[in-house]
C-alpha cells in the first residue's frame, strides 16, 4: 500500500446518517417490520452517508493524446466563494480530492441546486474529448422493467455518492486535475462529468451484483425483488453482505425496504404491474406546443422513456420526430394538435 493509499485508509469522516434511517414500509405487519430492522441493523457499515471505499475495481483513464493541457478557468460568482470554500475544504477532508503538481487542469463550473445549496461540476470536456471510448454496454430500462415486473417485495437501496466510491488509478489522477481557489486539485475518486465514468460504474456494478439473480442494478440505484416475504428476507441478507463485502455504503435517508409499490426509475411498480410515475404522467398530459428545437428533443425524450405505455408509439410520435429535423420555425400544426402528441 502507497503512502497516500495508506493515508486515505486512515480518513475519519463525520456520519449524520445512520441505519435508523433507512425507511421500512410502515404498512408491514409489526412481525415484518421487526424482520427488517434485525436485517437492516445487522448491516450498520453499509448505511451511512459517508462514502464507501470499494477494492472491487478502481477507474482508469485511457487517452489518444497525453499532451497536457491548462483551460481558462471560469469566474466564480461572489455570492457563491463562501460555499466553494466550504465544499472544497470537505472533499479534501474526506480525501476525495488532494492537492496535484499535474501539468493538466480543468475548470469548475458552480450548479445551484434545487434546495439552494452548490454542486461543484469540473468541465471535463477537453479530457473527455481526448479519452478513449469504453463500449460497456449500458442496460435498457425495459430489460430491468421486464426482470421486476411479477415480483410483490421490493427494496430500494441508493449508494452513498456511489462515484466517489470507485477509487481512481494512481496515473489517472493526473488527468483529472483542476483549478480552483484553493490552487490546482486532482481526484482520488472518480468524478462525476468524466465520458467513461458511467461504463466503470455499471461495470462494478455487474461485477460486485451481478451473480445475485434477485437485483437489478442502474448506476446506483440498486433493486432487491422477491415474489415472497421469506424469498425478500433472505434476498436482502445476501444483497447488503455483498455490498459490505465490497466495500460500499448506501444513503439511509434514500434507501427503502420491504415495499409492495415503488417507484424505480420513473415508473412505479405495484402487484406485478408497472405503471408510469404520476407526475410525469401529468407532465405529458399537459405538454404546451414547443417553440424551439431543443423543446421538442425535451418532449420526444419523455415519451420515448414511456414509449411501452403508448400504442403504436412510433406512427403516432412521427410528426413530432420529424420536428426534430427542422432548421427553421416550429410550426405546431393541426395534425399534431389533432393526435395530442
Amino acid at each position: 500500500m502507497s503512502p497516500e493509499e495508506n493515508a486515505l485508509e486512515h480518513v475519519v469522516v463525520e456520519q449524520t446518517e445512520s441505519h435508523r434511517d433507512v425507511i421500512i414500509n410502515p404498512d408491514l405487519s409489526e412481525e415484518q417490520k421487526a424482520d427488517a430492522v434485525n436485517i437492516v441493523s445487522s448491516f450498520d457499515k453499509v448505511f451511512t452517508d459517508v462514502p464507501g471505499r470499494t477494492k472491487a475495481t478502481e477507474h482508469t483513464i485511457r487517452l489518444v493524446d497525453n499532451t497536457p493541457f491548462r483551460m481558462k478557468q471560469y469566474p466564480i460568482p461572489f455570492h457563491s466563494r463562501e460555499a466553494v470554500a466550504k465544499e472544497m475544504e470537505e472533499m479534501l477532508k474526506t480525501g476525495v480530492i488532494r492537492h496535484s503538481d499535474s501539468p493538466y487542469a480543468s475548470p469548475i463550473t458552480v450548479v445551484k441546486k434545487k434546495d439552494g445549496k452548490i454542486r461543484l461540476c469540473i468541465d471535463f470536456r477537453k479530457l473527455n474529448s481526448i479519452t478513449i471510448f469504453d463500449a460497456e454496454p449500458i442496460p435498457t430500462l425495459d430489460e430491468l422493467l421486464v426482470k421486476i415486473e411479477g415480483a410483490k417485495y421490493f427494496t430500494k437501496i441508493d449508494l452513498t455518492k456511489g462515484y466517489w466510491q470507485i477509487p481512481l488509478a494512481e496515473k489517472s489522477k493526473a488527468y483529472t486535475a483542476f483549478q480552483s481557489p484553493r490552487g490546482l486539485m486532482e481526484f482520488n475518486f472518480m468524478p462525476f462529468g468524466l465520458s467513461t465514468a458511467a461504463p466503470t460504474f455499471q461495470r462494478a456494478m455487474q461485477e460486485v451484483l451481478g451473480r445475485l439473480p434477485f437485483i437489478v442494478s442502474y448506476f446506483d440505484d440498486i433493486m432487491v425483488y422477491s415474489n415472497t416475504w421469506l424469498d425478500h428476507l433472505n434476498h436482502l441478507q445476501m444483497a447488503l453482505q455483498t455490498i459490505q463485502d465490497a466495500g460500499l455504503t448506501a444513503r439511509p435517508k434514500k434507501s427503502l425496504v420491504g415495499f409492495t409499490s415503488i417507484e424505480f426509475l420513473g415508473h412505479i411498480v405495484f402487484g406485478g404491474t408497472i405503471q408510469p410515475d404520476e407526475a410525469k404522467k401529468s407532465k405529458i398530459e399537459n405538454i404546451t406546443p414547443p417553440t424551439t428545437k431543443k423543446e421538442v428533443q425535451r418532449i420526444c425524450g419523455l415519451l420515448i422513456y414511456y414509449r411501452r405505455f403508448i400504442p403504436h408509439f412510433s406512427e403516432l410520435a412521427r410528426p413530432l420526430t420529424d420536428l426534430t429535423r427542422c432548421r427553421g420555425k416550429i410550426v405546431w400544426t393541426a395534425e399534431l394538435k389533432a393526435r395530442r402528441v
